[in-house]
């Protein structure tokens, strides 16, 4: 960071060298297993102000969103136990260790990254919590004890608003009707967009597959296409094109674990599941059910849709 109080005396002549910079830092943070040392965060955010709001949003973005939701997803997690928080420890260290990043991240992109990452399965963890006829009063300090870990701004943001509106909801139907609860699932309580993204998680991979092939068959290659010769001279690829578009839309575009279709990797284009096809540069969305063909625009739209 030697470098850093030299710039405002080199002005503008230095601007060139800032994406290969940008790059150059991406290609750093892919050799890391996580981000959750702190002094990779203070390697970084000098660069915030140097790289500009795009760029510092795209490098947070591309190379520590993905592995910060990585460490949200993992299966050794206990959100919710008998235990309570010494049960819940390592999940409080993820959460605290992505919510390190929240006032350097734009909102909106930490919002989707809960909302996408962490609180389906928060969700679905007190649901079989309060299967199991807990205390209650252990339930709601549970409850607090998560929500005091988030932000002011991010605990009012909509999407995550939405979310601990949901264990509310649960919570209360728990108590009022026992019986009808025991009945219930967690999905049903989960808001539109988390529970949509969790039914096309656990679906029949084999239904929707079929359901791919025959859509390809019947739908038109009108995509939304982007000059190769453009993207070439600049070394940006399709899939760089379409991150900087949800980028730009608040949204994350991130791979999910495991999931192919096609024969491509599956991401998450904030609560809309895609397809990228570089070679022919198409990109398909799981929407209602089946995988499409699809502009960003549309997946955009879906995507907000969803949220509402």
């Amino acid at each position: 960071a030697w470098l850093h109080p030299w710039l405002p005396w080199l002005g503008g002549r230095m601007e060139p060298l800032w994406e290969p910079v940008r790059r150059g830092l991406e290609r750093s943070l892919e050799g890391l297993e996580n981000v959750d040392d702190p002094a990779v965060r203070a390697a970084l955010v000098p660069w915030r102000a140097v790289l500009g709001r795009r760029a510092w949003a795209s490098l947070l973005a591309r190379g520590v969103a993905p592995k910060l939701a990585f460490a949200l997803e993992d299966p050794a997690l206990v959100l919710a136990s008998q235990d309570g928080a010494e049960g819940e420890a390592a999940a409080e260290r993820a959460l605290r260790a992505a919510l390190a990043w929240a006032e350097d991240m734009p909102l909106e992109t930490m919002a989707s990254l809960l909302q996408a990452r962490f609180f389906p399965r928060w969700l679905r963890a007190l649901h079989a919590w309060l299967l199991a006829d807990p205390d209650l009063d252990d339930v709601s300090a549970w409850y607090m004890r998560w929500k005091e870990m988030l932000p002011e701004d991010l605990a009012a943001n909509e999407a995550v608003r939405r979310c601990l509106n949901a264990a509310l909801d649960m919570m209360n139907a728990a108590v009022a009707d026992a019986e009808g609860f025991a009945a219930s699932t967690a999905e049903q309580f989960v808001p539109s967009a988390q529970a949509q993204a969790v039914a096309q998680d656990e679906g029949d991979a084999t239904a929707a597959a079929a359901a791919a092939r025959q859509q390809r068959q019947q739908q038109p290659r009108q995509q939304h296409k982007v000059s190769a010769r453009t993207h070439a001279s600049h070394d940006v690829t399709f899939k760089d094109l379409v991150a900087s578009f949800a980028e730009e839309h608040g949204l994350l575009l991130q791979p999910k674990a495991g999931r192919l279709e096609g024969g491509l990797q599956v991401y998450s284009m904030g609560t809309v599941s895609v397809t990228l096809d570089a070679r022919s540069e198409r990109l398909q969305a799981l929407i209602g059910g089946r995988w499409v063909a699809a502009s960003l625009t549309q997946v955009l739209e879906e995507s907000q849709r969803r949220q509402t």
